[in-house]
């Protein structure tokens, strides 16, 4: 249901600005959002006043080394501060993190990797079990895409297709069984879930060779995301005077 939607929202984003641009957007759009519901949820003159007392507490501890007695009386009182402070924080949190969690792990399957495109050469891995017996592939049906090459390596076989845009459910005879995997070729932020994981005994998985997607100087979105949710958060609590 969440995915759905999700994918209705969002979407037309990825199509308009890409996924580099759409995580870009994303880690402002969160951060701000968090930020927002931080501000409004916890007494900020209180925090302030909080940060500033944990802070001349902190310089007078650093004249009292020695004094076993006023350090234990003043990490006494930080610890007490600090504890106010994290329950101040204890609610925003607890209302943000699982629509937060339910985003990131949509766009982990949406946007990890790049759709197989028309009419350019992608691979998919055959794993067989050749523990207990010696199998063979006896024969593959493409269901319509253009087999440009096949290979095997004792239990792997490895297999190059390409075709037009369109669904498509390759398929496989192993001993007398047919084995399948469906994929989407598009243009558009869309794809099928690989690995499809068997283990019958005869085949382990099927493997589609997905491209990392890597908008963000050769890594990978989370850490667009991530450098980019860092920074904004620093900004936006800069400007906000948020404590």
């Amino acid at each position: 249901m969440f995915n759905s939607f999700f994918s209705f929202i969002f979407f037309p984003l990825i199509e308009s600005f890409g996924i580099g641009g759409f995580v870009f957007f994303m880690s402002f759009f969160l951060t701000l959002i968090i930020t927002l519901i931080y501000v409004n949820m916890t007494p900020q003159p209180r925090i302030k006043h909080l940060k500033q007392e944990i802070k001349e507490l902190n310089k007078e501890r650093s004249t009292h080394i020695g004094d076993k007695n006023v350090l234990e009386i003043i990490n006494k009182e930080l610890g007490r501060k600090n504890m106010e402070i994290s329950s101040y924080s204890l609610r925003p949190t607890l209302l943000t993190i699982i629509p937060i969690f339910l985003i990131i792990t949509w766009m982990w399957s949406s946007v990890a990797v790049i759709p197989l495109q028309e009419n350019i050469p992608f691979k998919i891995y055959l794993f067989l079990d050749n523990t207990t017996n010696t199998y063979t592939v006896s024969s593959i049906n493409t269901q319509g895409l253009s087999l440009l090459n096949s290979d095997s390596n004792n239990s792997l076989y490895q297999y190059t297709l390409q075709g037009s845009k369109g669904n498509y459910t390759p398929q496989w005879l192993i001993d007398n069984k047919i084995y399948n995997i469906s994929l989407k070729i598009t243009d558009r932020q869309e794809y099928t879930s690989s690995p499809k994981i068997i283990k019958d005994g005869i085949v382990n998985a099927i493997v589609i060779d997905y491209k990392e997607a890597k908008p963000f100087f050769g890594l990978g979105w989370f850490w667009e995301y991530l450098f980019f949710s860092i920074l904004f958060n620093i900004i936006l609590r800069k400007i906000m005077d948020v404590h």
